[in-house]
């Protein structure tokens, strides 16, 4: 028997990621079509192809936001396990000597990623590049 609601994390990403100008009508119709008589399989391929089209369209429209969070992510991953391993690496000093060691490398690589973002977005004005994007 097939349950009267849509599967939930389905729903949920579909709620979560669809995107564009009609979503919610988008979401309405896919949702109305499952209590149609659709299958569940139905329902979340409708909502990967919702999703996948919507991201798409999103990265078409603003390459430079994608831009900057792919960056943030790739300096980020890149700080989280440099300093994971720096430890390891000066072990044979004092814990003073390595905690100042983590702390620079801590600093230099946060001004890395905020260097990287602000040339990313050279057309907003630098004080608010790694706060908010500018508004038009």
């Amino acid at each position: 028997m097939k349950s009267p609601e849509p599967p939930r994390l389905a729903s949920w990403l579909l709620q979560r990621f669809a995107a564009g100008p009609r979503h919610e009508s988008l979401i309405g119709d896919i949702v109305e079509q499952y209590h149609g008589g659709r299958s569940a399989m139905w329902y979340r391929r409708q909502v990967l192809a919702a999703i996948r089209i919507g991201s798409t369209a999103f990265v078409r429209a603003h390459p430079r936001i994608v831009l900057r969070a792919c960056v943030l992510v790739a300096t980020a991953l890149w700080f989280i396990s440099a300093a994971i391993s720096l430890p390891m690496f000066t072990s044979s000093q004092g814990w003073l000597a390595n905690s100042i060691d983590v702390a620079v490398f801590a600093y230099c690589s946060a001004g890395f990623a905020g260097l990287l973002l602000t040339i990313t977005c050279l057309d907003e004005p630098l004080s608010l590049s790694l706060i908010e994007p500018a508004r038009p």
